[in-house]
């Protein structure tokens, strides 16, 4: 009879787990996102496993933790290729809409929070996300890296904002939530897409009903 460690049986059950895990989202992708090329998605589960086996997110990383016998620096030239590919950056918005398809599909007017984040806290390029609340927990429903001089202006909001709409359900009416820093012209693209909007606003920052001549009313923090 031959025994093995506790914590080794623990592994291999994350281990079988986890490889479940990957089958099923395969089949679903395979499933609800057609126009993925069958290649492009079979190196994203190897980019996904990677990933859940090394807890690293990095081109690097992702490429030396593929399992097999294939050398790192051939995998990590397969990460390089995949995540350089035009058509599977074009071909990410149909998981996008499926995502949004099932955090969405059941409520016509979601509240989605929209945030901007550095990426690697070194101010080159930032994530722009749209995220809804699913049982306390933030799940990102879209998100966009931009460049630092792209950061919250025109450039940056409006082809978001049109990406965001083309992967929501239709008839889909989403309630826009954004913290302080955003302006008239979010505000006003989000209204564009016959969308509502709740903004925090701070500082100097005021607002004016629409078609009055009364001065900006400011906003004050009462203390109770």
């Amino acid at each position: 009879m031959s025994f093995i460690k506790k914590e080794d049986f623990a592994k291999n059950q994350l281990d079988n787990n986890t490889m479940r895990d990957i089958h099923i989202l395969h089949d679903l992708l395979k499933k609800q996102c057609p126009n993925l090329h069958a290649k492009r998605l079979s190196s994203l589960m190897v980019a996904t496993q990677s990933l859940l086996d090394g807890q690293h997110l990095s081109l690097t990383e992702l490429g030396r933790n593929i399992s097999g016998s294939v050398a790192p620096k051939h995998n990590i030239k397969r990460i390089d290729r995949l995540l350089g590919n035009n058509n599977l950056h074009n071909e990410r918005l149909d998981i996008y809409r499926w995502h949004a398809r099932l955090l969405c599909g059941a409520n016509p007017m979601p509240v989605v929070l929209v945030d901007w984040s550095d990426v690697r806290e070194q101010l080159r390029h930032l994530t722009l996300r749209a995220s809804v609340s699913v049982q306390g927990r933030s799940v990102t429903l879209y998100e966009r890296v931009f460049s630092f001089g792209e950061y919250n202006s025109p450039v940056s909001h409006n082809p978001f904002l049109r990406e965001l709409a083309s992967i929501l359900p239709s008839g889909c009416c989403p309630l826009i939530v954004t913290d302080a820093g955003y302006r008239n012209p979010w505000f006003r693209e989000v209204e564009k897409h016959g969308w509502f909007w709740l903004g925090r606003v701070r500082g100097d920052v005021g607002f004016k009903r629409k078609k009055r001549k009364t001065p900006m009313i400011k906003m004050v923090n009462f203390q109770g």
